[in-house]
């Protein structure tokens, strides 16, 4: 038979294939079955007749079923074979009266690992049941299969007892291999059947029938056989034997028996009967392996060895007295002194590898600190100058910030004065401001207090808040982001294209005057310089712009800085080292005559921004006369308001 190969270059083997290796003649006739658990028959995988020197193929054909167990079938010759009477009891009271047998009959014979036994099967004529027991002495000679795989051992009386089944047919089933001189018989009676394994010395043909003839006759006379039947049985027997050659070997069993087997294992199909006579012994242990024969297949060549768990051979080695007190002194040894070596010898490790580890530390060390710190600058550090911009920007013009106070617990103080700028008195301003930094979302908690107005309408305040997202990026309006627009773009308007060339022919170039000194150092005029040379009076009350300006002190943006006793605010060669801001505008001089000329609200905002000058140059050692001249204005200013009043 055939069936589908598998090959692979690590071969697995299948826990449900077995192979059952006989050795009659002179070869190994081999036979794979497939044994599911569940009751099913087995099924047949193939059939193969090896010659005793080929070892390496069998064991390749072997690999290429995925064999996973191999039973070895050992000669009658080689094994003791006892049929026991059992009495008419229950399965489970069968076993033990089977092992008193087995003690009685076969007491020391051989070891407990070549000793099996099993109840056979019943007939239903049968009047009780019987038990076969099998030995394997030590002193009997077996030559094992050719293979690596571990070798289980079955007799081949156990084939012809699985093959008989619990029929009773009235010829005997006999199982011969003249090569070891094994003789195997299984004869039927009225009770069951009784089974027997001899050994006959083949060398003499004549003899070797007649000494199977007289043990076949022995056997039935015994079970109550009738002389002619045993005369006639014995004389059919020998004539078969007549076709045995001395390396052969042969199966006689009756058609009924073998097709009985066959319909006890799947894809055998209806085989001849020399097959049967080659392989039937085979497909006896087979079906024994997978039925209740079982454990007559399980003899083992030597004792099985016992492989215990680490667990267990820890448990077992300290039970000796003297490893268990080694072993408690070990563990107190090294509870005390197994962390220092264990410590000692890391650190010796560490010391060749890293000869510079104290420096490594160090840095190591540092490194930590470092993080810490800047973790901790993460959670609480803010930007300051972000915060003061913030707060510059919420800032409307009119206010003037004197001192600011920021802690790192986030809350800022503000002092600062706030004056009446473009319709808007300073309350309204400080008003503003609060709007602004509430709007920005930054500040919160925020508190003005301030005090009364002096003379010019001007408040002093302080501020304080608290920051409620320092980190938040405000997009301000044009009119407070003083990157789009600075101060002096705010009063004054874009500064003018330089590279575009001017127009000399037309423009008007005017310069300051004052009373008491002109540009060119002249005393007692005022007056302006024209394109054409002229110098026309200035009339105070002349309503041109420019005029005004002048009766008032100002000047244009074009003027300033030419020429000025005072210098110009916007001027580049201004000194802003003594704290003048860079958005205040140093007023022009005015002679005592333009001062009593001025309107009551114009001297007020004349006595404010004289006022901010003195503050600004009071610490001024540059120009004594600065100081002199804003001090005189200051007094005829002051003496102007009382008139007035």
């Amino acid at each position: 038979m055939s069936t589908a190969k598998s090959t692979s270059n690590q071969p697995t083997r299948d826990p449900n294939v077995h192979a059952v290796l006989h050795r009659a003649g002179r070869s190994w006739r081999g036979l794979i079955v497939r044994i599911v658990p569940g009751g099913r028959a087995p099924d047949l995988v193939a059939t193969r007749e090896f010659p005793l020197e080929a070892g390496t193929t069998l064991e390749s054909w072997l690999d290429e079923y995925q064999v996973s167990e191999v039973i070895g079938v050992l000669p009658a010759s080689s094994v003791i074979c006892r049929t026991c009477s059992l009495p008419d009891a229950p399965e489970e009271q069968l076993e033990p009266a089977l092992r008193l047998q087995a003690e009685a009959h076969l007491f020391g014979i051989a070891p407990s690992h070549r000793m099996a036994m099993s109840v056979l099967p019943a007939a239903r004529a049968d009047s009780g049941r019987a038990g076969l027991i099998l030995a394997w002495p030590e002193s009997a000679e077996v030559t094992p299969p050719p293979t690596g795989r571990r070798v289980h051992w079955a007799p081949d009386v156990v084939g012809l007892a699985t093959l008989l089944n619990g029929d009773r047919p009235t010829r005997p089933l006999l199982w011969i291999d003249r090569t070891p001189g094994a003789v195997a018989m299984a004869l039927s009676h009225e009770g069951g059947a009784v089974f027997r394994a001899i050994r006959e010395d083949a060398d003499d043909d004549q003899e070797w029938g007649k000494s199977i003839g007289r043990a076949l006759a022995e056997t039935a006379l015994n079970l109550g056989q009738t002389s002619a039947f045993v005369t006639e049985t014995v004389r059919e027997i020998e004539g078969e034997l007549r076709g045995i050659q001395t390396d052969d070997a042969r199966l006689i069993a009756p058609r009924e028996i073998t097709e009985n087997a066959g319909t006890r294992m799947s894809r055998l199909g209806n085989q001849t009967e020399a097959w049967w006579s080659t392989y039937g012994i085979a497909v006896g242990v087979a079906l024994a392996r997978a039925g209740t024969l079982a454990p007559l297949t399980r003899l083992e060549d030597d004792p099985p060895t016992e492989k215990p768990s680490p667990i267990r051979r820890a448990v077992t080695a300290l039970s000796q007295p003297q490893t268990a007190t080694l072993t408690v002194v070990a563990c107190v040894l090294l509870l005390m002194f197994g962390t220092m070596v264990f410590n000692g010898l890391q650190y010796a490790v560490l010391s060749l590898r890293y000869s510079d580890i104290d420096e490594r530390l160090a840095a190591v060390n540092l490194t930590q600190n470092k993080i810490e710190v800047y973790r901790e600058l993460q959670r609480g550090g803010w930007s300051v100058t972000k915060v003061l911009s913030d707060v510059a920007s919420n800032t409307p013009e009119g206010i003037e910030l004197e001192q600011m106070r920021v802690n790192q617990t986030q809350t800022f103080a503000v002092t600062g004065r706030a004056l009446p700028t473009d319709d808007r008195s300073a309350t309204e301003l400080i008003n503003v401001m609060q709007s602004n930094l509430i709007q920005s979302g930054i500040f919160e908690n925020i508190n003005f207090r301030w005090g009364d107005r002096d003379a010019f309408g001007a408040v002093e305040f302080d501020l304080s808040a608290t920051l409620k997202q320092p980190y938040q990026h405000v997009e301000y309006r044009e009119d407070l982001d003083f990157r789009l627009q600075t101060l002096r773009e705010r009063r004054y308007g874009p500064p003018p294209d330089l590279d575009r060339p001017t127009e000399t022919a037309s423009t008007q170039i005017e310069e300051p005057s004052f009373p008491g000194t002109d540009p060119r150092g002249e005393t007692g005029r005022d007056t302006a310089v024209t394109d054409a040379g002229t110098r026309p009076t200035a009339d105070p009350d002349d309503d041109d712009d420019d005029d005004d300006r002048q009766a008032t002190g100002r000047r244009p943006d074009s003027d300033r800085g030419q020429g000025s006793l005072f210098g110009d605010a916007d001027s580049p060669g201004d000194d802003r080292g003594s704290g003048l801001p860079a958005s205040f505008e140093m007023p022009e001089p005015m002679s005592e005559e333009q001062i009593m000329a001025l309107s009551s609200a114009e001297v007020r905002d004349r006595l404010v921004r004289v006022s901010q000058a003195r503050r600004y140059t009071r610490n001024r050692s540059d120009n004594e006369e600065l100081r002199e001249q804003l001090e005189k204005e200051f007094q005829l200013l002051m003496s102007r308001m009382r008139g007035d009043q």
